[in-house]
């Protein structure tokens, strides 16, 4: 910023900045000027970009961006040469455009898992509720099972005894 004329493609990188920003608006003209405002209080700058949201940026503003990028000289290594801060700026351009257009890839398939996920909970959510009744009629079933087989038990037990009293009774009616 305290440059009265910057290195050649320096304001490009500013120019970037603003564009992805959204400072491009009337009071903004392409070039050094302007760019010397936008860097005016480097603090406030550096928080606007920390807490910059890469996935939500306005199509045109990342098409602006882009234009600039394309242009040989927006670089970091070559705006290394000219000035570290102008190089730093140039990285987070480029990084924050490539992010988005990865992100705009991405989004969908992020959406997509997680309804899949949903339906994968809701999935197993009815399998664990089915499984329980599984459980419960199980258990029903093996108390039915255990009865029948006392009451077939019991009834095996009466016709023993039922058959050792007519044989009783057979020796009985013979003496």
């Amino acid at each position: 910023k305290s440059f009265t004329n910057p290195p050649s493609g320096t304001p490009l990188v500013t120019d970037a900045v603003a564009h992805l920003l959204g400072k491009d608006g009337k009071p903004w003209s392409p070039g050094w000027k302007s760019g010397k405002k936008l860097l005016g209080n480097p603090g406030a700058l550096i928080e606007e970009l920390k807490n910059f949201d890469g996935r939500s940026i306005p199509e045109d503003r990342v098409a602006k961006a882009d234009k600039l990028i394309a242009k040989e000289v927006f670089t970091v290594e070559t705006m290394m040469n000219k000035s570290e801060a102008a190089a730093n700026l140039c990285g987070w351009v480029i990084n924050i455009v490539r992010f988005y257009k990865v992100y705009k890839d991405v989004a969908p398939k992020m959406k997509a898992l997680e309804e899949a996920q949903a339906r994968a909970k809701a999935a197993a959510d009815q399998v664990a509720e089915l499984n329980a009744k599984v459980a419960a009629l199980k258990a029903a079933l093996d108390a039915a099972v255990k009865a029948k087989e006392d009451a077939e038990s019991e009834k095996a037990a009466v016709e023993a005894q039922a058959k050792r009293c007519q044989d009783k009774l057979a020796t009985a009616d013979r003496l």
